[in-house]
């Protein structure tokens, strides 16, 4: 099949499975429906996929290709395809020079930042590096009430004292404030709580095992 046989590139948000390179081109191809989308291994993909490409007579639009959770990416097989998608060039025309098939984003930890720094095949592709800071403690605050302002809750549910344990507990990190935040409101729902204070989220923390209560109730974060 030509790339000009197939629909419009559009874009893909797909979640990096672990030691799941193989699967994950496979599935990545089939979406885009280029190549069979079906291969038995990473390099006869790379292969009949680089060949397809080559012998194509039309020239594709480009696909935005996110990759979330792409620090499951950061082995060898995985970083090899990551640099394969980014080369991958649909051939010139008499109207259109070569361009990229995928504009690939890659979201991950810090793990994927380090991995990719220390390949250089990878990293003098990439264009841009960017970090997320964790949130501030104001950051943290207004974060947490925009959701509750969203939801359509009330703003001050969530004590002064409450806010801080969130951010304390949650170290900036929405994800960790995301859990925090439910947990609380399950466990104030739970005990008839009129708003949620330190003591609902610092047993919210624990539950969730983000901090350990020593034997006499102190917190310990460690």
């Amino acid at each position: 099949m030509h790339l000009a046989d197939r629909p419009a590139a559009g874009s893909l948000l797909v979640d990096a499975p672990g030691n799941g390179s193989l699967a994950m081109a496979n599935y990545i191809f089939h979406h885009f429906k280029v190549g069979q989308g079906s291969y038995a291994s990473l390099a006869e993909a790379e292969l009949d996929i680089t060949s397809r490409v080559a012998a194509s007579t039309g020239q594709a639009d480009r696909a935005l290709l996110c990759i979330d959770n792409a620090h499951n990416l950061a082995d060898e097989q995985g970083l090899h395809l990551i640099r394969f998608l980014i080369d991958l060039r649909s051939p010139s025309t008499k109207a259109k020079p070569e361009q990229p098939l995928f504009t690939v984003f890659l979201s991950g930890n810090t793990n994927l930042a380090e991995s990719v720094r220390n390949n250089p095949d990878v990293r003098e592709r990439i264009q841009l590096f960017y970090s997320l800071a964790p949130l501030s403690k104001e950051e943290s605050t207004a974060y947490i009430q925009h959701h509750m302002r969203a939801a359509g809750g009330d703003l001050w549910v969530f004590s002064e004292d409450a806010l801080n344990a969130l951010y304390e507990f949650g170290r900036g990190i929405p994800r960790r404030i995301n859990l925090l935040c439910d947990t609380s409101l399950m466990l104030g729902f739970a005990a008839k709580a009129e708003c949620i204070n330190r003591a609902i989220v610092t047993q919210a923390a624990t539950d969730t095992g983000m901090i350990k209560l020593e034997p006499d109730g102190r917190e310990n974060n460690s």
